[in-house]
């Protein structure tokens, strides 16, 4: 059955109309043409004078133009635009063949740099199973409620910077950079990004089963507040599933999964059976809860874990990593588990601290390579305050423990039963 066709006009105006209502904005099954923009549902809004107007000031003495209406609020103060929705917002096996746009800053603005306008969406926003051809934009906005963009397909770049979701997100199945998936003549690394970067999940996350297609990013954003320019992480504050997620292209994790105080409790974030098929980094992140790993698949391209931090136990079990690797400057605070984990290529774990960073006693844990295959060089260099077992491994190359520290209690603590040593 061929899906109904609504213009880009034909939206805003039943969106807008929902707003001045305070009517949930419920949109199924049809075929948008045009580009939709939060910025011109503001106009139409101004342009046909709806909702009451006033205007208050600020703890400064600055002016707020405010427009008020039963389903939204609108701030406007010195160029910057806040938008609270306040009714449900359920779209649903839409098509969309333009640009999607719900960042209410000009486009040279850098959101959580220099503009901090936000689109706050205080109920339940439901994307699923939508199609977008052009851009999607959600930077700086925020979800109170749950948000599900699960099984939507993201043709061309998406970007939610600096954005936060207070409730569930989730993105299972979903499809990121599809015009990547069905062009050969674009590389897997190309600099058409997904980007995640500075975006706080404050409850769990689901990214389960999810194909990203070129660059995607995690990372750190630079940010104002005060005149003090910080730099922070992606944060995931509670139970994160990528659970057979695909990255086709190159992804970038500076971030922090769970919160200080959640360690050693059963809080995880989920990484098993995901496939990293371009470079890999997870430098300098937090992990303060348990993570998994087991299973991945991490292609030709280097993987880098350089500088993180493992406050949890750690799993890479079944793990294959067929480029470099490298755990530099890596500390595991808990059980690490690398068993029957296979490396093509050369590893490193020069600097590496299995066990806290101070002068106290630890705690039984151990260090399992059990199995696990090394067909690349190997440099470890580190320092073992745990129980390390290297049973049944395979050196199948040159490996070196200089300036290895293995501050252990009993000898029967370091294993090397059944090792092999090729060269």
């Amino acid at each position: 059955m061929e899906m109904e066709a609504i213009s880009s006009e034909e939206f805003i105006d039943k969106f807008v109309e929902c707003l001045r209502k305070g009517e949930d904005f419920n949109l199924p099954n049809c075929i948008v043409e045009g580009d939709i923009d939060i910025l011109k549902i503001c106009e139409r809004i101004k342009s046909n004078n709806i909702g009451s107007r006033y205007i208050t000031q600020d703890e400064g003495g600055g002016h707020i133009e405010v427009i008020e209406l039963k389903g939204a609020t609108i701030k406007q103060k010195d160029g910057e635009i806040s938008i609270n929705i306040n009714v449900n917002v359920y779209i649903a096996n839409v098509e969309f063949k333009g640009h999607v746009n719900f960042y209410t800053g000009a486009d040279n603005k850098i959101p959580g740099y220099d503009y901090d306008g936000k689109l706050t969406f205080s109920k339940q926003f439901k994307f699923i199973g939508c199609k977008v051809y052009g851009k999607f934009k959600a930077m700086n906005c925020v979800f109170k409620d749950n948000a599900n963009f699960s099984k939507t397909i993201f043709v061309w770049n998406v970007d939610f910077r600096n954005s936060e979701f207070e409730k569930y997100a989730g993105f299972d199945k979903a499809i990121f950079r599809e015009d990547i998936k069905y062009n050969n003549d674009i590389q897997p690394n190309s600099s058409g990004d997904t980007n995640f970067s500075g975006v706080i999940f404050k409850y769990s996350c689901s990214f389960d089963e999810v194909e990203f297609h070129g660059k995607t990013k995690f990372e750190g954003l630079r940010s104002v507040s005060k005149n003090n320019i910080d730099s922070k992480y992606s944060n995931f504050s509670k139970d994160t599933s990528f659970k057979k997620a695909k990255f086709f292209g190159e992804v970038i994790f500076h971030a922090r999964f769970g919160k200080e105080e959640d360690k050693n409790t059963f809080k995880k974030v989920d990484f098993e059976e995901a496939e990293f098929r371009g470079r890999t980094e997870f430098n300098n992140s937090e992990f303060n809860i348990n993570v998994f790993f087991k299973g991945c698949k991490f292609g030709g391209y280097a993987s880098y874990f350089d500088g993180a931090t493992f406050e949890g136990n750690t799993y890479f079990d079944d793990a294959t990593f067929e480029g470099n690797t490298y755990f530099n400057s890596t500390t595991f605070e808990g059980n690490t588990y690398f068993n029957s984990t296979t490396f093509e290529g050369r590893v490193q774990f020069k600097q590496a601290r299995f066990g806290k960073n101070d002068n106290k006693k630890t705690v039984f844990k151990k260090a399992d390579f059990n199995n696990a295959t090394f067909n690349g060089r190997v440099e470890f260099g580190c320092i073992f305050k745990f129980s390390v077992s290297f049973d049944k491994t395979e050196f199948n190359h040159s490996v070196g423990f200089w300036e290895t520290e293995f501050i252990i209690t009993k000898m029967e603590n370091l294993e090397f039963f059944k090792t092999k040593f090729k060269k």
